[in-house]
């Protein structure tokens, strides 16, 4: 018996999305405008295309688009490695917004977290159902 690994990826790419909005929900708490707070001009503008990169995968996987298992997993492993970069490494660079250096309570690191988690699903969910539809192919 067979089990249909694609069945999950609506939920994955749905926990994504959640966990997207939670954090930019986040980031609006902390203050627009206010580079302190962290939310600069390429943090936001960085986000904004993360959030519309979680939401065309989420669409993809909806509609029942080909290659929506490969975007699931390019994106899902993306966002995961761009928002931890972000914001759970040191300071580093314009699109750092480093969470050890800003010391923000835990409903930030809360909010960061579950968009890492969501993606992690999404990208590994994603792996999955890619090695489903082409077993003989190795990844």
């Amino acid at each position: 018996m067979s089990i249909d690994r694609t069945r999950l990826l609506p939920y994955a790419c749905g926990a994504l999305m959640v966990g997207n909005l939670i954090h930019g929900t986040d980031h609006l708490r902390r203050g627009l405008g206010l580079p302190l707070l962290g939310l600069t001009p390429e943090v936001f503008w960085g986000g904004g295309v993360i959030t519309v990169a979680a939401a065309v995968t989420l669409a993809l996987v909806v509609v029942g688009y080909r290659w929506a298992p490969q975007v699931a997993m390019v994106v899902g492993f993306s966002i995961a490695v761009l928002v931890s970069a972000a914001h759970f490494a040191p300071p580093w660079g314009a699109f750092s917004n480093s969470y050890l250096a800003l010391s923000f309570d835990p409903l930030a690191w809360a909010a960061a977290l579950a968009e890492v988690l969501g993606a992690l699903f999404a990208g590994i969910v994603g792996l999955q159902a890619v090695r489903h539809l082409r077993p003989s192919a190795a990844i």
